[in-house]
């Protein structure tokens, strides 16, 4: 029973902090940026701000698809996060447990985005060189991206978690 709660903190925390600093995140976006439009962040040169509705999946592919297909993304995100909580119980290590609870986190994240705003909302771009990339994210794709790399990660960083 023990085991079981330490693995409920251990999975369940990144989990709320994820989504708490996505929801955050995209509530001030929201509230700041102008659809479409694009605002530097002068601290960082190549981030920028870019507020963009996301209808579809990883760079707008699919966003035509109506309610339906809204609906249907959200019941495969859904459960793409509860596989990854379900595997993150038996997980057999600290970092793989807490690497696929941040991936869940972020893709509740998105799932609430869009049971919410029927799309997710996306507001950071980074550019370079003279490059403008047109193509915008948010904190939950960060969290899906470095949760799935610290649990493919093949070397043990459990005593520095």
């Amino acid at each position: 029973m023990k085991k079981i709660s330490v693995y409920l903190w251990q999975i369940l925390t990144p989990v709320i902090i994820v989504v708490s600093i996505d929801q955050v995140s995209k509530y001030l976006a929201i509230e700041n940026l102008e659809l479409g439009q694009k605002t530097t962040f002068r601290l960082v040169p190549l981030v920028s701000f870019r507020l963009a509705l996301n209808t579809g999946i990883n760079f707008g592919v699919f966003s035509t698809g109506g309610h339906v297909f809204r609906y249907l993304l959200i019941a495969i995100l859904s459960s793409i996060g509860l596989a990854l909580l379900g595997s993150a119980f038996s997980a057999s290590t600290l970092q793989k447990r807490v690497g696929l609870a941040i991936a869940a986190g972020g893709a509740f994240g998105n799932v609430i985005d869009r049971l919410t705003y029927g799309a997710v909302i996306d507001f950071l771009s980074i550019s370079c060189c003279g490059i403008s990339n047109p193509w915008s994210f948010n904190v939950a794709d960060i969290a899906i991206f470095f949760g799935l790399g610290l649990f493919l990660f093949k070397r043990q960083v459990d005593q520095a978690l």
